[in-house]
């Protein structure tokens, strides 16, 4: 199943269609264990194959199972995978979307612990507040005068100053997700990562937050690899979001 995912992704941005030898090649798939995969997705209608240029493409046929998938937005396809955090942990945990340089939670998933954390959908934050902030700022790229010009905007409750903000906007870049402890708000650790779509433009973001003393260093680094998988998961896809 893997490998079938595998190829069905590198179809999918595929374009020219490719043969069986290129698309082995681009999911490390074995070129016969590629051409029977291939070969039961054409039966099943998930793939069409040019008897002429030998080549593979996605086929419409794919609309039948994934055409429900359409009217679903991420929020309710990520919902679960939020709640699983929350359960997992004492953690409050968000997905966030980036729109008109803010980030407006849009979904939440609230930890069942009797002491706990919770936000109103529909909260702001400025792009570049918070650690969802810095993950964001880690995947645009910005100059480091840009990064200290959106750090002084931003009204910081905690000790933070400007080349402190950049060195963990780098380390986020380095890590893929960002962490703020206390400085937003103090007491308050938060954990983030951003969802981006196939151009690579930041749509989303996800975080993870707790009451300071709760979330040891190496919980945050557990915290962190769980919101990266879990935006990687989701990124890479077409997206009609508008800055």
């Amino acid at each position: 199943m893997t490998q079938a995912f595998a190829l069905l992704r590198i179809l999918a941005r595929a374009d020219p269609p490719r043969g069986v030898t290129a698309l082995a090649r681009a999911a490390d798939v074995n070129p016969s264990t590629a051409f029977n995969i291939l070969r039961t997705l054409v039966f099943e209608n998930a793939v069409t194959f040019d008897e002429r240029t030998k080549t593979y493409a996605l086929s419409r046929g794919l609309l039948e199972i994934c055409g429900g998938m359409a009217a679903r937005s991420l929020e309710q396809e990520m919902v679960g995978d939020l709640q699983r955090i929350a359960d997992r942990t004492t953690c409050l945990v968000g997905l966030w979307q980036s729109t008109n340089g803010r980030m407006q939670l849009v979904e939440r998933a609230v930890a069942k612990s009797p002491v706990r954390l919770d936000m109103q959908i529909h909260q702001k934050l400025p792009a570049f507040a918070g650690a969802v902030g810095r993950a964001w700022a880690a995947a645009q790229g910005l100059s480091d005068e840009k990064l200290r010009d959106g750090f002084d905007e931003i009204r910081w409750d905690g000790p933070l100053d400007g080349e402190r903000y950049i060195a963990e906007v780098q380390m986020a870049r380095e890590a893929g997700y960002a962490i703020d402890e206390g400085a937003l708000h103090p007491g308050i650790v938060t954990v983030a990562a951003v969802i981006v779509d196939s151009d690579g433009t930041v749509t989303h973001g996800l975080t993870a937050s707790d009451i300071a003393h709760r979330l040891d260093r190496e919980r945050l680094k557990e915290l962190g690899k769980d919101l990266r998988e879990l935006a990687i998961r989701f990124s890479g896809f077409p997206s009609d979001n508008s800055e």
